[in-house]
Parts: C-alpha cells; sequence; structure tokens
C-alpha cells in the first residue's frame, strides 16, 4: 500500500498511495503553490504507480523550503523539493522499486532510523553513484 502526503504528502506503500496536500498559501506561499502542483503531478501519474493511488489533503507538518514534500509509508521515507513534475515521476517511480534512495537528492530521511544511519545510508548511496559515474 502506497500513501503519498503532499507538502505535506505521504505515500504508503503496498496497496494504497494516499496523498494529502497543504492548501494553506497563507502561512508559506511554498507550501499553499507547491503542494496542490504535486497533487496533480501525482493524480497524472497514478496509473504508473504499481498500486492503487488515493489523494487526501492535509494540514502542515513543517519544513517549508522543503515543499513540496511527501512521506512514504510504511516504509517513513520523507522526500522534498518535489517540486516539478518529472521528480514527482521520480519519486513514484523509486517507491515502484523499493529504492527510495534512488532519489538521495531529494530523500530527506526515514522515520525509525537515527540522523547517524540516515546520514550512512546516504553517504553509502552517494559513493555508489559516484563509482557508477566514474565507471562509465
Amino acid at each position: 500500500m502506497l500513501i503519498i502526503v503532499v507538502l505535506a504528502l505521504i505515500v504508503y506503500l503496498q496497496f494504497l498511495i494516499w496523498n494529502l496536500k497543504l492548501p494553506r498559501a497563507h502561512r508559506d506561499e511554498r507550501c499553499g503553490c507547491k503542494g496542490p502542483e504535486l497533487l496533480e503531478w501525482l493524480k497524472n501519474s497514478a496509473s504508473d504507480a504499481n498500486k492503487p493511488l488515493n489523494l487526501w489533503t492535509s494540514s502542515h507538518y513543517g519544513g517549508h523550503r522543503y515543499a513540496a514534500a511527501c512521506i512514504v509509508y510504511p516504509s517513513g521515507d520523507w522526500f522534498g523539493l518535489l517540486n516539478e513534475e518529472d521528480k514527482a515521476i521520480g519519486m513514484i517511480d523509486a517507491m515502484n522499486d523499493e529504492d527510495p534512495l534512488r532519489l538521495f537528492e531529494l530523500w530527506r530521511g526515514r522515520m525509525g532510523l537515527t540522523a547517524p544511519e540516515m546520514h550512512q545510508a546516504v553517504k553509502e548511496r552517494v559513493e555508489a553513484h559516484e563509482e557508477v559515474v566514474e565507471n562509465a
């Protein structure tokens, strides 16, 4: 189920994606503008998800500068700066492949991991990515 919450955006990986967007433009323009855009991109990409996609709205849960953002469940992966359609599609692709760190530059962390564990996960992925680029 996949659950996606637009900035607020939660993605729950198993059978459904629930998308919760933040319409609070009065608090911060990024949230009020980027959240609805991300919601539209996800609606348009729903057929590309390998799980059903349900879209919901939510209240703000922090991190204006990362708008548009999402959380993916059950893994609890957080993504930020999904402010372009190709990034939203990339997030769906990464979650379809159960490889959230494919988007390490947009990955903000995972619930249940400590800060050192998250830093190590990103470090390993970046090093692997750099190796691939060097060998290409």
